[in-house]
């Protein structure tokens, strides 16, 4: 008798596969670490600098921390959303193997995700029952999802692998004999998800937890002995989100908590991307769960005969060991909806005084459109996992195929240019300015260009943000300080003091010697220390030689 191959080898069938959708949808040319263009738009681009930064400039504490960006305030690879452990693991390399200017990791970093999504996408549908052919089919319909496909643009968040591995640790947890906790899979998939974005540690971590709670219910031990593991856990996990920079010049109010929530239609609304369907209201990158004609096809089916086989269905809310976690899932979907639930952007009704009783997580987790995630995954696996357990064999794979079909004809044109809509026809080059002068150590912007929010100088929208990113981008080729970046939530008192004290030092004619500036044509003015030529509405500035 030919003995199968292990669960790893054939999850592999879906790594692959997944690699072969990410070429179709992003291109081999996103590979080459030398080949940032298709980075330079938007939020990519500030991902991208505030990487390119931290891996030319000197160590720091905590280790993320990036000096030269946002200067003299600094920020953190954590804040510029630049996926911070891949960030650390390149600057050590650095220290090794000098990378070459510019350099970017996101391509690889995008591939990697697309990869291990199919891979536990794949080994989960295995043990649920499906076949190879049929696990490979979800697969593709998990990898094409537009939940998956439209985090584009914000790659640290493309890492949704975390959220299906979680879902396969309660599996495996659900069907053991749930003797031994699996503190090193939970402890592993949070660490990377506090090494990869705050909302991934959030949402892992607080699956950990609900684990934790059935291992803790299902007794086997005393509550000490869980209550000391839980800790040892938990010191692990803030100790290292402690070194990769989380508590570091951040301020924790987020704001606009009510703006980024789903839509009662969200699931049916495709915005612009359906090939059938119209959308119902213009939704935003945060709010969009549409699930597309495959699924819905899919979800239909079994649900008719989840009903149908009702009393087949394992009552999973009363099993003590994962009631929990199954109560946490539920938190997830209605917390995805904001304190505003509506339809059609129209609001019905509001929770608000309900979310004031977890305060601070509204104000820390502000998109929570995006923590559909995990209940998005789990009822999908459990639609398949319907149609697996009470359709014939070969009917699931018809349906499958049926499914990923019309997931291709609705979706294909979208997925397949997602990368060029998005970015390629707003391409940002460097800035064609002249060699920094000999002596200049810093590139100050007049005013700076910093996030958007209410502080006394202004918002970011100051400056264009590709002449922010094209100076950016020169800045860093010649390891010069820059006054300008974009970080999520600074303390806006800070941001006033550099705005201000950067505008009045150049309008009171004292610009510092060692220091090139980027000053708006309107607030030019000649200085006997600095040389000025025009650049694209600006004046560049440099030291006059001695």
């Amino acid at each position: 008798m030919k003995k199968s191959a292990g669960p790893n080898v054939e999850a592999l069938i879906g790594a692959f596969l997944a690699a072969y959708l990410f070429l179709i949808a992003l291109g081999v040319e996103t590979l080459n670490p030398t080949n940032v263009d298709w980075l330079l738009a938007d939020d990519p681009g500030t991902h991208y600098l505030g990487a390119q930064t931290y891996l030319r400039e000197p160590w720091a504490f905590p280790l993320t921390k990036v000096r030269h960006f946002m200067y003299p305030i600094g920020t953190t690879l954590v804040q510029t959303d630049s996926i911070p452990a891949v960030g650390l693991a390149f600057k050590i390399l650095s220290s090794i193997w000098p990378l070459p200017f510019p350099f970017q990791y996101f391509g690889l970093w995008l591939l990697s995700c697309y990869m291990l999504l199919g891979f536990f996408s794949f080994r989960l549908m295995r043990k649920t029952g499906a076949t190879p052919g049929q696990a490979a089919l979800a697969t593709a319909l998990v990898v094409s999802s537009p939940t998956f496909v439209n985090r584009f643009g914000h790659n640290a968040l493309c890492a949704q692998w975390l959220v299906v591995a979680m879902l396969e640790v309660a599996w495996d947890w659900y069907h053991s004999a749930r003797e031994k906790f699996p503190w090193k899979r939970t402890a592993l998939l949070t660490g990377v998800a506090v090494g990869t974005h705050a909302y991934l540690a959030f949402t892992c971590g607080l699956m950990s937890f609900a684990l934790f709670v059935g291992a803790w219910r299902a007794g086997g031990r005393t509550g000490n002995e869980r209550t000391k593991e839980w800790a040892g856990w938990c010191a692990v996990q803030v100790a290292w989100a402690g070194l990769l920079g989380y508590f570091a010049v951040s301020h924790p109010k987020g704001g606009m908590f009510t703006e980024f929530g789903l839509d009662l239609t969200s699931f049916f609304n495709p915005g612009h991307r359906s090939q059938f369907f119209s959308q119902t209201y213009p939704p935003g990158i945060e709010n969009m769960a549409y699930l597309g004609l495959g699924v819905f096809l899919l979800f239909a089916i079994a649900t008719g005969l989840a009903i149908k086989h009702r009393r087949a269905i394992p009552k999973l809310f009363g099993d003590r060991t994962l009631k929990t976690f199954l109560w946490v899932l539920v938190f997830f979907f209605f917390y995805s909806f904001s304190p505003s639930i509506t339809w059609r952007g129209q609001k019905l009704f509001s929770l608000l005084l309900l979310y004031k009783l977890i305060t601070p997580i509204p104000d820390i987790f502000r998109a929570c459109g995006r923590f559909i995630w995990p209940p998005y995954y789990a009822i999908f696996f459990a639609a398949v996992m319907a149609l697996v357990r009470f359709a014939p064999r070969r009917t699931v794979t018809v349906l499958l195929t049926v499914a990923l079909v019309a997931q291709g004809l609705d979706l294909g044109d979208w997925i397949a240019n997602r990368l060029e809509r998005m970015n390629m026809s707003r391409k940002t080059e460097e800035a064609d300015l002249p060699p920094a002068a000999a002596g200049v150590a810093e590139l100050r912007m007049v005013p700076p260009y910093l996030p958007d929010g209410d502080y006394e100088c202004g918002e970011g929208s100051s400056h264009p943000m590709p002449v922010y990113l094209s100076v950016g981008v020169w800045a860093a080729r010649y390891h010069l300080r820059f006054n300008s970046g974009f970080a999520s939530r600074p303390f806006p008192s800070r941001l006033s003091e550099l705005c201000r004290r950067t505008t009045e030092e150049w309008m009171s004619g004292r610009p510092e010697p060692f220091a090139a500036y980027l000053v708006r044509s309107e607030l030019g003015r000649p200085s006997a220390t600095h040389e000025c030529t025009p650049w694209n509405g600006y004046f560049f500035c440099q030291p006059k030689p001695l």
